[in-house]
């Protein structure tokens, strides 16, 4: 199962980066928890992932610094209530690069869970800029290229 991280695009509105994930070919979403009300209220989330077909899968926990409503400040705590998947993006010097843009063999990664008999979730992360923010056709050709760049190194054997 292959999920976008809403703190990709926290620059954003959830519904926008809920329509865009579907439209793009994602199957779920994380969400980064943070200061935004609309990230902590299950009523909401529970209307979007109905909007727009496509399941919450994973929790993004605050990070270390940020204080939430909430959500106490013990990391430890913290990881409790979110849900040990992989998170995968780049490097080029700088973290959370497009998985095309960077120095890992992603591929060869991606090849090596399937093989392995991975079942979990794999959640894309990216900051909004690498993304292309600011250019909606941008971000969302960036979307579609990230998630062919994980079928075709993920894909299932026959399938």
């Amino acid at each position: 199962m292959l999920g976008l991280s809403t703190g990709s695009l926290y620059t954003y509105g959830l519904d926008r980066v809920f329509g865009l994930a579907k439209e793009a070919g994602f199957d779920g979403i994380e969400v980064l928890v943070d200061r935004r009300w609309d990230t902590r209220q299950a009523d909401y989330l529970r209307h979007l992932m109905d909007r727009h077909g496509l399941p919450v899968v994973s929790l993004h926990s605050p990070f270390h610094l940020i204080q939430v409503p909430g959500w106490e400040q013990d990391p430890l705590w913290r990881l409790k209530r979110t849900k040990a998947h992989v998170h995968l993006s780049n490097y080029n010097g700088r973290e959370h690069r497009l998985l095309q843009d960077g120095h890992l063999p992603l591929a060869e990664f991606l090849r090596r869970l399937n093989q392995n008999g991975y079942k979990g979730i794999v959640t894309l992360e990216s900051p909004p800029e690498a993304l292309g923010d600011g250019d909606l056709g941008r971000v969302s050709a960036n979307l579609w290229v990230m998630v062919d760049f994980y079928r075709r190194h993920f894909a299932r054997e026959g399938g």
